[in-house]
């Protein structure tokens, strides 16, 4: 049978050994999901940026490389791929 006092002493035990492997799994999950919530800014930041500063964003911008621009009949901004400013970067 167990001492009264070991009861406690059992008890603190387990807390401290419940909170370290609370850390630990707390840290690894903020570490993963740190990762994951800047890629995700990066796309949503590259949906709503605006390139040329035309008041468009690039996503409805139909030359986002040119502001006051329209694409010719083959889709071209004067005489470019609609996305070329963003392929030389």
């Amino acid at each position: 049978m167990m001492k009264k006092a070991m009861m406690p002493l059992q008890l603190v035990i387990t807390a401290i050994i419940l909170l370290i492997v609370l850390f630990v799994v707390l840290y690894t999950f903020t570490d993963l999901f740190g990762k994951e919530k800047k890629a995700l800014s990066e796309s949503i930041t590259s949906v709503t940026e605006d390139t040329d500063g035309d008041g468009n964003y690039n996503f409805y911008d139909k030359c986002p490389c040119d502001a006051d621009v329209e694409p010719d009949e083959m889709g071209k901004c004067n005489g470019k791929d609609r996305m070329w400013c963003f392929k030389e970067k």
